[in-house]
């Protein structure tokens, strides 16, 4: 490889590493430094780009998040999760002697796979916040607290696949 291709290529692979999200700003940085201390134009100008990408990244990220269509998305998520975890529900309860689990907690211990938090929650910064779960003995009540995270409210989301199950309709929650 003659010289000129090689450094073509380096410089091609560098702009590549100031690219990748979320450690392209880092990278692209070191380059800009180090471009600033060899008196490289080349490598300041990929260092800018990146840090560059790093910044529109992000700043489109924090703003997409707050979009209507993001919050359709989240809700989407929260009702198949929902749906999902009536089935892990009436699974803890066929192998543990027909009881079901006292707290989604209890569930998790039990069954690792069971989506016991509510992915609208997190989009609201209160991440690790588990959907409302109540045993009421041979029956349940399961719901997301909503975009709002109040119980008892309009947005609060219930499963629809509940054929079988021992789900009732929600009654009044107290968050555990």
């Amino acid at each position: 490889m003659k010289k000129e291709n090689k450094q073509k290529f380096y410089y091609i692979w560098r702009l590549c590493l100031c690219l990748l999200p979320f450690v392209g700003g880092l990278i692209g940085l070191v380059f800009f430094i180090n471009g600033l201390k060899t008196n490289n134009k080349k490598i300041i100008v990929i260092g800018a780009i990146g840090m560059t990408f790093t910044v529109c990244l992000f700043t489109w990220m924090v703003f997409y998040s707050r979009t209507e269509s993001f919050n359709g998305v989240m809700e989407e998520t929260s009702q198949k999760q929902l749906n999902r975890l009536v089935k892990h529900i009436e699974n803890y309860k066929s192998l543990n002697n027909g009881k079901y689990p006292a707290s989604l907690k209890q569930l998790s211990l039990f069954d690792d796979k069971a989506p016991i938090y509510d992915p609208i929650q997190g989009n609201l910064g209160r991440s690790y916040t588990l959907y409302g779960y109540k045993n009421l003995n041979n029956k349940y009540s399961l719901f997301s607290f909503g975009r709002d995270g109040i119980s008892n409210t309009k947005d609060d989301l219930f499963p629809s696949d509940t054929v079988g199950s021992g789900w009732v309709n929600p009654v009044p929650m107290i968050v555990q």
